[in-house]
């Protein structure tokens, strides 16, 4: 079951993670640092508290609170499909009490996930770039963004899934043609080498 749930977490976090901002300006890339040194401590980057501050404000209006109730929903949904396939008993009155308990949790612990967002944000975006997004984000364009995007998003993926699946055979024909243009032959199953049995061992006398 755990691993259904972290499935079912990467899809509300994909969702999520569609919400965040519209196109802009690329940053200029930064020479890459260094590897430190082995043994070396990495200090953690230094967020103000205003910084962290409007960074938790900039989650909360695109829709953080809403991931932790998705969070809850698909929590909830793999536990009382995993307790009704092992006991067929298992009654509305107990579906109720997961679906509290997980709510419960989530409103206890969803705020430790948000403060592991903040040095993701402040890595990526700058002060003035978070306050330009809130900016955004608290526009009437805005707020339709944050509701529209994760529809898109999840139609886009439907459309995308069928269109990977209608291509699939093409992709291979062509690869495959231009492999043998280059010279390769692929082997046929006729050519492949039948495993070769194991002698029987000597006969003791």
């Amino acid at each position: 079951m755990k691993k259904m749930i972290m499935v079912a977490l990467i899809s509300a976090a994909a969702v999520f993670s569609a919400r965040v901002a519209p196109s802009q300006e690329k940053k200029a890339e930064a020479p890459t640092p260094e590897a430190p040194k082995a043994g070396a401590v990495q200090a953690e980057p230094q967020i103000s508290k205003e910084f962290r501050d409007e960074i938790v404000q900039l989650l909360k209006l695109i829709g953080a609170e809403s991931l932790a109730a998705q969070y809850g929903d698909n929590f909830s949904r793999m536990i009382i499909g995993d307790l009704r396939s092992k006991d067929e008993k298992f009654s509305q009155k107990e579906t109720n009490l997961v679906r509290e308990e997980t709510k419960k949790f989530m409103d206890e612990k969803f705020p430790e996930l948000i403060e592991r967002f903040v040095p993701v944000y402040a890595k990526h975006f700058t002060r003035d770039e978070v306050k330009g997004l809130i900016a955004f984000y608290s526009s009437p364009l805005g707020m339709k963004t944050i509701k529209e995007l994760p529809l898109i998003s999840r139609e886009s993926m439907v459309i995308g899934n069928a269109w990977g699946k209608s291509v699939a055979g093409d992709v291979e024909r062509r690869v495959m043609a231009r492999l043998e243009k280059e010279g390769y032959k692929a082997p046929k199953p006729e050519d492949k080498a039948a495993p070769q049995e194991s002698a029987p061992p000597p006969e003791k006398k």
